[in-house]
């Protein structure tokens, strides 16, 4: 946000939440502005995005708020997927061997590093 009023008034933040005492005081103003927020930016809506991020310009490409698998279907026809092969996060912590293998800009010269080789103490 450029200043804390836009926030407020952008996203439609109570003003007065900070001020609230009681968990009952709080999640009935949590519930009204949710409601709020989702009259204003119902779903489909340009600016329903402030829901749950600001933009920070970012809201003028067609890729904002894009779901995962939209970017692995072809933008030129939603019936062909545009990736060979996904790659899930929790098998690379493990093992990254068949990525590096299949996508050649990942290929070091001398092959993976298998431990830090640095001096440093810090």
């Amino acid at each position: 946000c450029d200043g804390r009023k836009d926030c407020h008034s952008d996203r439609m933040i109570p003003e007065d939440a900070i001020d609230m005492e009681t968990d009952e005081e709080k999640i009935e103003a949590f519930h009204s502005w949710m409601a709020n927020l989702y009259k204003a930016h119902p779903p489909g809506t340009p600016t329903n995005y402030l829901m749950g991020s600001k933009g920070h310009g970012n809201e003028d490409y067609d890729t904002f708020n894009a779901t995962q698998t939209s970017w692995m279907v072809d933008p030129n026809d939603n019936n062909k997927i545009a990736v060979q092969k996904v790659y899930k996060l929790e098998e690379l912590s493990t093992n990254m061997d068949e990525m590096v293998e299949a996508i050649p800009c990942l290929k070091p010269a001398g092959g993976m590093a298998t431990k830090n080789a640095s001096k440093k103490t810090y």
